[in-house]
């Protein structure tokens, strides 16, 4: 066991060294036996003692309650006074150092262990108790939790500073106040039966109960709390503890949880609603399509009938072609792959595209078209491309939910700094409560309506996304059902554009002119798995003049080149075995087949694909189903 190290402050030499010996035979380590104050304080400043046993009365400048004064700022050391004086003054200047014990002059060695293993006893209790009070201050000042203790009368006797930011006193403002006002029938919980609110483990102690609350803060605003309560006799001069958990935060992530759960099941519903309806889209342009197949099966059909099954076939093949394309879109939107590429463009010029893309929809539905832009040359920095497919979109819209031989009118004016683009129908109309959330995926006002009119509810969510790419807003306003709609997309505009050379012509309401399809005779390889894909194309090549070989995989396409000199070769991606990508490879290291135009035709179309298919050595990529245009005008040039 370590023993206990001792100083000695006594300036009569005899009594010292008496004392050091009595000390020694006790099982103490004398560190040193002084006679001044000064000295004490020196000694205690370089042994660290754990006890002090100091005169009261010393030679030298400061007597022994001054310097036990010092020595308790040195480190929290205990001094015991040994003196012979007892009288009142004596006393009342000795009490207020408070010593940890007082032994007066003679005494017993008894007497003096154990005034000394008292001492030494309190003072490490004392030092436990200061560490814990310490321990649990640190606790309480840092915990997030708010955290007070409250008498048997329910008044707050302590709290820490967390509980004053939940309520928004300061912590003095909470001492002594009625704990009713924070926590309305609080007290009511306090007077309830142990049982009834209590955890209690076995042997019966009790580990405290957890309830939610409405809590008051200092403004009178409310707000909700978990308490967890404890009953604590004689800790923190209360009978409880309780800790105060402000549930704002969590309360605010549950509703934000339960909306999103909401959200969730809304586009699960959405998603099954767009499926059903992506399956009636594809059937229906499939059912003319089987019709006319059968038509043109019979041998007794005459021209116009010949003509009239070919033409649907083609509307119908178009059709399905941008339901295609709107499904990419959407794939590219939701992956963050969608871009835009701006140019200064001629707004007369972009809406003449989008109508052009629309007339068969709104030449099949009887519907006029009336265009108003401002006068003179518009030009915008904005895709072009894309911006038509807007306008194609939001006019295609139009026509779907109108009746025959409606009204659709697009027109254009500047706002300042910006330029507006109307789209206005006479149509159903749309209802104030679906406004919100029109161009929102898969958002369908009446599924059943979409269907019979058309539509996979993600058109205009492709509007959105394409104009928000280009700086833009777009928006619609309806009177309601049966009030026509009008849809309105405002983009960046520059008064001072630069003007083309060559200005440009509208070809708005001019009857569109018809495009050569034929090629001329040209060398060609198809390859291509699908070989009815594979044969209906050549076929339509052969048509067009060409010669034509068939290879259905890699290794016959490349004995083929063998022995037919192509000019170009239409290949699958997608082929068994070695892809196109890598067969396009193989034929540019080839010195022999270099001068080949090589044409990639796959169902893939995203910005990526037409990247890997350039990087691969083809000249072209086409996305199936081929537009046959483009195919003549790539086999010209």
């Amino acid at each position: 066991m370590k023993r206990a190290k001792i100083l000695v402050v006594e300036d009569e030499a005899i009594v010292a060294l008496d004392l050091t010996e009595r000390l020694t035979r006790l099982g103490y380590r004398v560190v040193g036996a002084v006679a001044t104050g000064e000295e004490a304080i020196v000694n205690a400043a370089e042994h660290r003692p754990d006890l002090v046993l100091m005169d009261v009365r010393l030679a030298g400048e400061i007597d022994g309650t001054e310097a036990a004064g010092k020595i308790r700022e040195l480190g929290d050391i205990p001094v015991v006074y040994l003196t012979a004086h007892s009288d009142p003054q004596t006393i009342a200047r000795v009490t207020s150092s408070e010593p940890f014990g007082y032994i007066l002059k003679p005494f017993a060695e008894r007497e003096l262990h154990i005034q000394i293993e008292i001492a030494l006893y309190r003072h490490s209790a004392e030092r436990r108790v200061r560490e814990s009070e310490e321990q649990m201050r640190t606790i309480m000042d840092t915990a997030q939790d708010g955290i007070m203790a409250v008498d048997a009368r329910g008044t707050i006797v302590s709290v820490n500073p967390a509980l004053g930011e939940i309520f928004g006193y300061g912590e003095e403002e909470l001492i002594g106040r009625d704990v009713s006002a924070l926590l309305p029938g609080f007290g009511r919980l306090m007077e309830k039966d142990d049982a009834h609110w209590c955890l209690r483990t076995r042997d019966g102690k009790v580990l405290g109960s957890v309830r939610e609350f409405t809590g008051r803060r200092k403004d009178q605003s409310e707000i909700p709390l978990e308490i967890a309560l404890s009953r604590k006799s004689g800790l923190h001069r209360g009978n409880y503890i309780a800790i105060v958990r402000d549930l704002r935060r969590r309360k605010r992530l549950e509703q934000e949880l339960k909306k999103r759960v909401e959200e969730l099941r809304e586009l699960d519903r959405r998603k099954d609603e767009f499926l059903a309806t992506l399956s009636h889209e594809l059937r229906n342009p499939l059912a003319p399509i089987r019709n006319a197949a059968t038509i043109l099966k019979r041998a007794d059909i005459g021209e116009p009938k010949l003509r009239w099954c070919c033409d649907i076939i083609d509307e119908q093949v178009a059709q399905m072609s941008r339901i295609m394309e709107d499904l990419l879109d959407i794939s590219r939107i939701t992956r963050g792959q969608l871009e835009v590429r701006k140019q200064w463009v001629q707004l007369a010029e972009v809406v003449n595209n989008a109508l052009d893309a629309c007339r068969p929809l709104i030449e099949g539905a009887g519907h006029s078209v009336s265009v108003n832009l401002p006068a003179g040359e518009t030009q915008l920095f904005a895709d072009g491309a894309r911006l038509s497919q807007v306008l194609c979109n939001l006019i295609a819209n139009a026509a779907k939910y109108m009746d025959v031989n409606g009204r659709i009118e697009l027109s254009a004016r500047i706002e300042g700094e910006q330029i507006a683009i109307a789209v206005r129908d006479w149509g159903i109309g749309i209802a104030p409560e679906f406004l919100p959330r029109l161009f929102e995926m898969f958002s369908q006002a009446d599924s059943r309506l979409e269907r019979s009119r058309g539509g996979l509810g993600i058109g205009l969510a492709v509007v959105r996304s394409l104009v928000d790419l280009q700086g833009g807003t777009v928006e619609a306003f309806s009177a309601g059902p049966a009030q026509g709609s009008t849809f309105t997309v405002r983009l960046p505009y520059a008064a001072n554009a630069p003007q083309s050379a060559e200005q440009t012509k509208s070809k708005i309401d001019k009857p569109v002119e018809p495009q050569e399809t034929a090629a001329p005779a040209k060398r060609v390889l198809i390859v291509d798995d699908n070989q009815m894909q594979a044969r209906s194309l050549g076929m339509l090549l052969e048509l067009w003049g060409c010669e034509v070989r068939l290879a259905y995989d890699a290794p016959g396409a490349l004995a083929a080149l063998n022995s037919f000199a192509a000019d170009a070769a239409l290949i699958d991606i997608g082929l068994p075995g070695m892809n196109g990508h890598d067969l396009a490879r193989q034929i540019r290291a080839a010195p022999q087949w270099r001068g080949i135009k090589l044409v990639a035709q796959t169902g893939w179309g995203r910005d990526s694909d037409f990247e890997r298919s350039t990087q691969a050595g083809f000249d072209h990529h086409l996305t199936k189903p081929i537009d046959h245009q483009s195919l003549a005008k790539m086999l010209r040039g």
